[in-house]
């Protein structure tokens, strides 16, 4: 059985029930960590997990919201794997050239004697310019697909597909309306998409020009991907209070389950 659990379900300015979007992802032993905003230690914090649990992490792009609690995650990491007698599983951080080399220099700026204490630890550079797939473990497959967001920045959106169970999730990202998602998104049972704006409460708004989705958008990528249920993230903060009408904008293009989740929402899919 394959886990979501949405550490996370915010934009980058975060409020009370809705901080910066993170999933954490758990099959068997296995946990991936989906971002790693600022929030992330309290994230983790509050559903039970830690750190040093993670066995891999996936950051999309190199945005603060994103990538901005890196230094801590792997400070309170070492800290708790310290002294430890017993095996220490290793951490594999993925992401493409930009984050790989945002994630170093973070590191060496806020704590520069870092790297000495850090163990267990490899970065994974993924292609920015075209579809990829990793083996994380046996049985569990990383896919990944630029998509459009912001001038100078790439965004990696990612699919994970368990063979074991037969079970895929995908993750958009930050991205405007892309119809290369739909290929990269056929037939997932979950497909977590970004929804910054609505049409019904925002009529007039250019997601695009912000490089974002509406969450009617994301609702035709997952009608037309033919995917089970979808989750809509990266709500704007302005919409508290008015996720049932966030959620309309999506089920009058996508017949399937449409999710707006709180965080620490946890989802199986089985």
């Amino acid at each position: 059985m394959v886990q979501v659990t949405f550490l996370g379900t915010g934009a980058a300015f975060t409020i009370k029930h809705r901080t910066n979007i993170a999933l954490l992802v758990r099959e068997g032993d296995t946990r991936l960590l989906i971002e790693c905003g600022p929030t992330i230690l309290y994230q983790l914090e509050r559903v039970g997990a830690t750190a040093d649990q993670v066995h891999h992490l996936f950051i999309s792009h190199r945005h603060g919201d994103h990538i901005l609690g890196l230094p801590m995650f792997l400070l309170m990491r070492a800290r708790l794997i310290r002294g430890r007698r017993q095996p220490t599983s290793p951490l594999t951080i993925l992401g493409n050239q930009d984050v790989v080399q945002v994630g170093k220099d973070l590191n060496y700026l806020v704590f520069p004697d870092l790297a000495e204490r850090l163990t267990h630890l490899s970065w994974v550079v993924l292609p920015d310019d075209q579809r990829s797939s990793v083996d994380l473990e046996p049985g569990i497959k990383l896919s990944t697909l630029p998509v459009p967001h912001s001038p100078g920045v790439t965004v990696l959106a990612v699919r994970l597909d368990f063979q074991s169970s037969g079970r895929s999730l995908v993750y958009s990202g930050d991205t405007t309306f892309d119809t290369g998602l739909v290929d990269f998104a056929a037939n997932c049972d979950l497909l977590v998409h970004e929804a910054n704006f609505s049409e019904s409460l925002q009529p007039n708004v250019d997601a695009e020009s912000y490089g974002h989705s509406t969450a009617g958008q994301a609702g035709r990528i997952a009608a037309r991907a033919n995917c089970r249920s979808l989750a809509l993230v990266h709500l704007d903060p302005g919409y508290s209070g008015q996720e049932d009408t966030v959620r309309a904008d999506a089920t009058r293009q996508f017949s399937g389950e449409v999710l707006v989740p709180d965080d620490g929402t946890t989802v199986c899919l089985e």
